[in-house]
């Protein structure tokens, strides 16, 4: 079907010559080759034809769709004419012409496509209706033919075909005529609204019969693909989860008996705080790593001192002096613990978070990496899950930029718009999915377990209990404190444990010249919380220009050691 822009009345100009040859193939494909011509107004300005294609058909009460596929478009034999096809409704637009320039006189215009699934099916009996010049013309048309080239041994005698003059539901037809191996349409002076169709009734085995398989798979690529690619997704992952990423099953033992003893409020001793926060969101934070300071204190590597700085470290006037207590070669330090403090420490025994600024980010990947090992060893995780999750952003990122190439390339097919969005649906869904592909092992299962037991119990359980507890062993505070303060709970232990803590520990001092009043649990969390920001901000700030690295020498050398 054919518009032309106008500014005016559109009935002064003319088509004066229309002609389609169209191929019809075993597959039930049609390639179509169509050239026609336009008389323009000298003083009329127009710049654009617009050609509409159907791709949907209404036999009855049956809808039939078809796909279209451009292959070449041609203003006066010229390729670089402008163009742009575009999905709309039932149809598919071609805009021919330049915008700027307006069309005088008569002018060839050429598109060739070709029609998937071209031919319906009724009871079993192929049929071939095609739309071949529209009925939107806002003006006549003079003499329109179509040539219609039967598949190989199909002779034109065996096929009942005529040709259909008008608007729809009011058609006027007249059967075809016979030239060599072709049938001809034909028709006259056709009104401005109306157009040809043709019907062509085939002998069956003409062309084949399709599957039910692939009549099915048709019509979900007929646009249903922006549903059923992401729910074919969504499902083949849910499968993928169920088989390999869901949380194994622990047994029945003495594992399970324990969290329902009555110190099952603990969190799991045999975890540090950083593989904690690594187990419960199944990734190594900054703050999980941050934490470490804290717990490493606690159990008497280190001692943090508050002091007033002279310039300003992230707009605060304090700096923090770190003090190692007990020697790195120590065998209660995990990995990842000791590769820590060497990095921080190199072959000095006190370090200041001042001096740490630019000389540490490239360490967290290595820090990082043993936490994740030291959980697969432990069988905690089956996976490592900093790996799934890359692997399945990477393969998400993949198909989303697929999606995006195929919407960039689908201008000309019917169906390419609905399939390239359903394929980036698909990307975001499996970018989505990766937060849930790594797998617990029944340690880590059990191990969650109690997390999820301690946090709560901070977060919600009964106020005196949680006093009661402090109140019998006071240094229960500050040894679970990093646990508390990696899950997010930190503040309300601290609100809780108040009136039975009273004192710093002796791993936490102050200078005096910026101690603020008498102790609080409350505040001390506060100055904690303050301290890792400080800390965290440290570890993460790339190189300073200029800065010396000799003090991180030792550092180096370890960093080395560690990768071998």
């Amino acid at each position: 079907m054919f518009l032309l822009l106008s500014c005016g009345s559109a009935l002064a100009e003319v088509l004066t010559e229309f002609h389609s040859d169209m191929q019809l193939l075993p597959s039930r494909a049609v390639n179509v080759y169509e050239r026609f011509k336009v008389d323009f107004r000298k003083d009329r300005q127009r710049n654009q034809v617009i050609r509409y294609i159907k791709t949907r058909y209404h036999r009855g009460a049956k809808i039939h769709d078809v796909e279209v596929k451009i292959n070449k478009i041609l203003m006066d034999a010229n390729p670089g004419t402008y163009s742009m096809v575009k999905k709309t409704g039932d149809e598919l637009q071609i805009h021919i012409g330049n915008r700027e320039q307006a069309l005088t006189k008569v002018h060839e215009f050429e598109i060739e496509y070709e029609v998937y699934r071209a031919v319906n099916f009724i009871k079993s009996k192929p049929e071939l209706f095609i739309d071949v010049t529209g009925d939107q013309w806002p003006f006549d048309l003079r003499n329109v033919t179509c040539d219609l080239t039967l598949p190989r041994g199909v002779k034109p005698a065996s096929v009942k075909a005529f040709s259909y003059v008008g608007a729809p539901g009011n058609y006027s037809h007249e059967p075809s005529v016979t030239k060599g191996d072709k049938l001809r349409f034909s028709a006259r002076a056709i009104r401005s609204g109306k157009g040809l169709a043709v019907l062509a009734d085939l002998p069956p085995g003409s062309v084949i019969l399709p599957s039910v398989t692939q009549d099915v798979i048709w019509r979900l690529q007929s646009g249903a693909q922006i549903f059923v690619l992401p729910l074919g997704t969504l499902l083949t992952l849910t499968v993928f989860w169920w088989i390999t990423a869901r949380p194994a099953k622990t047994e029945s033992s003495r594992g399970d008996a324990e969290l329902n003893s009555i110190d099952s409020w603990r969190p799991p001793e045999y975890l540090t705080p950083c593989e904690v926060g690594t187990l419960i969101d199944e990734s190594c934070d900054l703050s999980d790593i941050g934490a470490t300071v804290v717990d490493l204190a606690a159990r008497g590597f280190l001692k943090i001192r508050i002091l007033p700085y002279n310039g300003l470290l992230y707009l605060c006037d304090r700096d923090y002096e770190l003090t190692l207590i007990r020697p790195l070669t120590d065998r209660e330090l995990k990995p990842h613990e000791k590769m820590m403090l060497t990095f921080m420490f190199g072959l000095s025994g006190t370090t200041y978070i001042s001096g740490l600024r630019g000389r540490f980010i490239e360490y967290l990947p290595l820090i990082k990496t043993r936490v994740y090992k030291s959980l697969l060893s432990g069988g905690y995780f089956t996976r490592d899950p900093n790996t799934d999750r890359r692997n399945f952003v990477s393969v998400g990122a993949l198909v989303l930029t697929l999606g995006l190439c195929l919407m960039a390339a689908s201008t000309s097919h019917a169906a390419g718009l609905s399939t390239a969005c359903g394929i980036i649906f698909s990307g975001i869904i499996i970018i989505i999915a990766s937060a849930a592909m790594p797998r617990l092992g029944a340690p880590g299962t059990r191990a969650l377990k109690q997390i999820v037991n301690f946090r709560n119990f901070l977060a919600h359980g009964d106020k005196e209990r949680v006093e009661a507890i402090v109140r019998k062993d006071p240094q229960d505070f500050f040894r679970y404190l990093s646990y508390a303060i990696v899950l997010g709970v930190a503040d309300r232990f601290a609100a809780v444990a108040k009136d039975v803590v009273r004192e710093y520990p002796e791993w936490f001092e102050v200078d005096e010249s910026i101690r603020r009043g008498r102790f609080s649990s409350v505040q001390f969390v506060k100055e904690l919380g303050d301290a890792l920001t400080i800390i965290n901000r440290a570890m993460t700030e790339k190189h300073l220009p200029g800065s010396s690295v000799k003090r991180m020498g030792a550092a180096d050398f370890a960093k080395s050691n560690f990768k071998r």
